[in-house]
């Protein structure tokens, strides 16, 4: 009898075909057995081939349940984060505001809306357009439109006052300790504002889950105090600045009337809701304004010194009985936010020593009119 060794086609790995040769070459058959061996060293091969991938196929599962609990928590981690939508339908912000002069002309207060009415295509870019009667936190000019869009975590802005050009309005892509610049140019005098991260939280607000930062805004001062000004704030996802949508002063300021932003109301959109900042109506100072005359100011006279200043302020007032009324002072900073207030009795010193350097604004009122107001420096 021959010894006849069987050959397998080349479909079959090497290793496959290796181990099926040696089971055929061990065998000693005539032409009729070797169909036999044949059939049986192909039997053997299937069976390796479907062992192989069976091994292969349970490691794979092995690995996948091992990590599936990372895998999942990673791509649940970015599916909520990039749920956060900036201003979506039915955005809607209210403010509080006042208008002063220089010397001032009347106090009435009122409110300020951002609405967001409709999309635009800018480029490439399906847009959102903003409409506001204020584009800066004092000294505003005319009523204004704000496109903005969102990349990613990153929300930008451009109007007239960025010369149509884009500039980040909020980074929420960032650790403490990392940068954003956003240049800004009021037609008269151009900065830049440099927005450092002091630390990165979170907040709950109306059941969402959002990022909330605290940042300190750098800008070079004009009007009266030419130096670095330094204003703090925090920003909150949906809700942007907790001071006006828009923080940015205009730096011309010291040359015009203009109306001081008091601090904001509400917020609002069609998922979100309402969250008010204060127990405030989101539309408190309308109804102020329309259930009382319009107010007129008192000819009292305010005189305060030095100025500027460093430590202490002093105040008079002059021409108006301060013996009759309920008497009280605020003073706000150049984005409008109040950093002291208190009652008032006669003439007035107020320690300012802590407050950063920059421009300021002392406001004096009797019950809810506003008497008088004057601004200073402090240095």
């Amino acid at each position: 009898m021959s010894v006849r060794v069987i050959f397998f086609p080349c479909c079959f790995s090497k290793k496959i075909v290796s181990r099926t040769d040696r089971i055929a070459a061990s065998y000693k058959t005539d032409d009729a057995g070797c169909k036999v061996v044949s059939f049986m060293c192909w039997i053997v091969a299937a069976r390796s081939y479907f062992k192989y991938y069976l091994h292969k196929s349970i490691f794979i599962l092995y690995i996948m349940k091992k990590y599936l609990y990372l895998i999942l928590l990673f791509f649940k981690v970015n599916h909520t984060h990039a749920q956060v939508v900036f201003c979506p339908p039915g955005a809607e912000w209210h403010y509080a505001s006042i208008y002063l002069a220089e010397p001032p002309l009347s106090g009435n207060l009122f409110n300020t809306r951002i609405k967001y009415i409709h999309d635009s295509i800018v480029g490439q870019d399906t847009c959102k357009v903003l409409q506001h009667e204020h584009f800066f936190t004092v000294c505003n000019l005319s009523n204004q439109y704000t496109v903005i869009k969102q990349k990613g975590d990153t929300v930008f802005f451009r109007n007239s006052y960025t010369s149509n050009t884009w500039q980040i309005l909020y980074n929420f892509n960032v650790q403490a300790g990392q940068t954003w610049v956003t240049a800004i140019n009021d037609g008269i005098v151009g900065n830049t504002h440099t927005i450092t991260v002091q630390s990165v939280g979170s907040v709950t607000l109306n059941g969402f889950p959002l990022k909330k930062l605290s940042v300190t805004d750098t800008y070079f001062g004009s009007c009266y105090l030419s130096a670095n000004v330094s204003i703090g704030s925090t920003i909150t996802e949906k809700l942007g600045s907790n001071g006006y949508l828009f923080n940015f002063s205009y730096l011309n300021s010291c040359t015009c009337d203009y109306d001081s932003f008091f601090g904001p109301l509400c917020y609002q959109d069609s998922s979100f809701g309402v969250y008010k900042f204060s127990s405030r109506d989101c539309n408190y100072f309308d109804t102020i304004k329309v259930g009382l005359p319009e107010l007129q100011l008192q000819s009292g006279k305010l005189l305060i010194y030095p100025n500027p200043a460093h430590d202490l302020l002093h105040s008079q007032l002059r021409g108006s009985d301060i013996s009759i009324g309920d008497w009280h002072q605020v003073i706000t900073n150049n984005m409008g936010q109040i950093v002291i207030a208190g009652k008032r009795d006669g003439d007035f010193s107020v320690d300012i020593h802590e407050l950063a350097n920059g421009f300021y604004v002392l406001q004096v009122f009797n019950a809810n009119q506003l008497v008088n107001s004057t601004k200073f420096v402090k240095n």
